[in-house]
C-alpha cells in the first residue's frame, strides 16, 4: 500500500469516527432504498427518494462540517427546510387519488416555499436564528397530509393490503416522525 492511500485510510477513518451517528442512520436509509430500487416494479417516487436521501446527506455532512470549524450553518438548515418539507409535500401528494386533496396538496407545494422563502428574507432572517414558523407550517402540512392519506386508504381501500405498499409506510413513519422527533 503507498503512502497516499495510507494518508487517504487515515484521514477517512479519522472522518467517519466523528461523523454524527444520525448522519450513518441516513446513508443506511439510502442503501436500503438503492437495494429497494432492484425490487422488481419498484414505486415510481423511488427515483425521486433516492435524490432527496442523497440531498438529505449532503446537507447533513456539509452543515456538520460547518458546526466543527466554528461556523455558522443556520443558513444551511433553512434552506433545506424548505426543501425537506417542499418535497414531502410532492411526495404524499403522489400518494394520493381524491382529485380536491392532489389540487390543495399542488397550491401547497407552490405556497409554502414562497411562504417559507418570504420568512427567511423578510421575517426571521436566513443566517441569525431557526425558522421556526417555516418548520412549524411545513410540519403541520406532513401531518395533515399523512392523515388525508390514512383516511382516504380507509374510505376507498385499494386491492392490495396496506402493509404490502410503501405509500403505507413512508406515511406512517412521517406521521410518527414528524411529531415525535421535531418538538
Amino acid at each position: 500500500m503507498s503512502c497516499v492511500h495510507t494518508y487517504m485510510l487515515l484521514i477517512s477513518k479519522a472522518f467517519l469516527h466523528r461523523l454524527p451517528m444520525h448522519v450513518f442512520v441516513i446513508i443506511i436509509c439510502f442503501i436500503i432504498a438503492l437495494l429497494a430500487k432492484l425490487q422488481k416494479n419498484p414505486p415510481r417516487y423511488l427515483n425521486t427518494f433516492i435524490i432527496y436521501i442523497l440531498v438529505t446527506i449532503v446537507v447533513e455532512m456539509v452543515a456538520w462540517w460547518f458546526s466543527i470549524h466554528n461556523k455558522r450553518n443556520l443558513i444551511i438548515y433553512n434552506f433545506y427546510t424548505t426543501v425537506n418539507f417542499t418535497y414531502l409535500i410532492f411526495l404524499l401528494r403522489s400518494f394520493m387519488t381524491n382529485g380536491k386533496l392532489v389540487n390543495v396538496m399542488g397550491v401547497l407545494m407552490v405556497v409554502f416555499p414562497v411562504f417559507a422563502l418570504v420568512n427567511m428574507f423578510l421575517i426571521q432572517g436566513a443566517n441569525t436564528v431557526f425558522n421556526t414558523y417555516t418548520f412549524l407550517l411545513g410540519c403541520i402540512i406532513v401531518v395533515t397530509a399523512s392523515i388525508c392519506y390514512f383516511y382516504e386508504r380507509i374510505k376507498f381501500p385499494g386491492a392490495h393490503s396496506l402493509l404490502q405498499e410503501p405509500a403505507f409506510w413512508v406515511s406512517t413513519g412521517l406521521l410518527f416522525f414528524i411529531p415525535a422527533v421535531h418538538r
